[in-house]
């Protein structure tokens, strides 16, 4: 006959272990991967920033925000003796347009550059401190 406590150590041994884990050590990233990727990644920003500028633009010019400054800025160079003014020209449509435009290749371009370069910069870094390691586990 067969123990109780003879069988919970049966039942024991034949059960999964509760955690499984696996450690991986990241030694290289490929820097032609990483240049497509960046590339990619840039574009969308690129491609996602120009209409949040605009629509950005649009709610401050639906609430006003730019003739209050318009007003704010002539009081101040009124004062001053300038008289200038010309805020509302320097902030308009197709002005924001144009800046949004110009700072997303710029930000298209210094992805396509600096992607690559770290990838490059992780490579020569793994190669002389023996990379990174990453733990992971399943239940």
């Amino acid at each position: 006959m067969i123990g109780i406590a003879e069988k919970f150590e049966r039942k024991a041994s034949t059960r999964a272990p509760a955690l499984q884990e696996v450690r991986l050590k990241l030694v290289g990233i490929d820097v032609w991967s990483t240049a497509k990727m960046s590339f990619v990644v840039g574009i969308s920003l690129g491609l996602l920033s120009i209409p949040t500028t605009l629509l950005f633009w649009m709610i401050l010019n639906q609430l006003g925000i730019f003739d209050q400054l318009d007003t704010l800025v002539s009081g101040v160079t009124t004062f001053s003796g300038n008289g200038t003014g010309g805020t509302r020209s320097m902030l308009s449509f197709g002005v924001v347009l144009n800046f949004s435009i110009i700072v997303a290749l710029l930000n298209v371009v210094l992805a396509i550059v600096l992607g690559p370069l770290v990838a490059l910069f992780y490579n020569v870094s793994a190669s002389i401190l023996g990379g990174l390691f990453i733990g992971l586990a399943r239940n």
